[in-house]
């Protein structure tokens, strides 16, 4: 954290407890983000905006799609047919006619876009992801881990590739 602040501007938002069953809360979530990227450009206007999305982050950062973003970091990915995600099925029943390929390749136009999908997520079932493989200016990196990347040696080998690719 230390040598983040000393880069410039850093903000961390715990989207947990927003898997709810109204799309409401996904519309606050997104209205979050997009204050804090507000801030950063309005008080850091030399610096870069990275974004670093997780899980459910990954939805809002793609729905939200911001400008001026110079890379952008997705970990465990949702499925990109949100008809098949099992999880808070009435939630997901609001999404389920959004192309989220559509908006992740979106979004990969505008930023510099990698998505590590864990190959061991014991939260999402490994179906409907080589799609976002496939999308041309997106990376697409499998790496060993779980959803939430629990183990310390794997997340060590996850924040090596986070660095890396900030750093390129």
């Amino acid at each position: 954290m230390a040598q983040i602040r000393m880069r410039g501007f850093a903000s961390f938002l715990d989207l947990a407890g927003y898997l709810k069953d109204d799309f409401v809360l996904i519309q606050k979530a997104a209205g979050n983000v997009d204050s804090v990227i507000r801030y950063a450009k309005k008080n850091y206007p030399a610096k870069s905006i990275n974004i670093i999305a997780h899980s459910l982050g990954t939805l809002i950062v793609s729905l939200l799609s911001p400008q001026g973003i110079k890379k952008t970091i997705f970990t465990s990915i949702i499925n990109s047919n949100t008809k098949f995600v099992s999880m808070g099925k009435d939630f997901w029943k609001t999404l389920e006619n959004i192309d989220l390929l559509e908006y992740a390749e979106e979004l990969g136009n505008k930023t510099n876009l990698i998505i590590f999908k864990p190959k061991q997520d014991d939260v999402l079932e490994n179906k409907y992801f080589d799609e976002y493989e496939r999308i041309k200016n997106i990376k697409y990196v499998k790496v060993d881990g779980e959803h939430n990347f629990k183990d310390p040696a794997r997340r060590k080998i996850l924040f090596t590739l986070i660095r890396n690719f900030l750093s390129s």
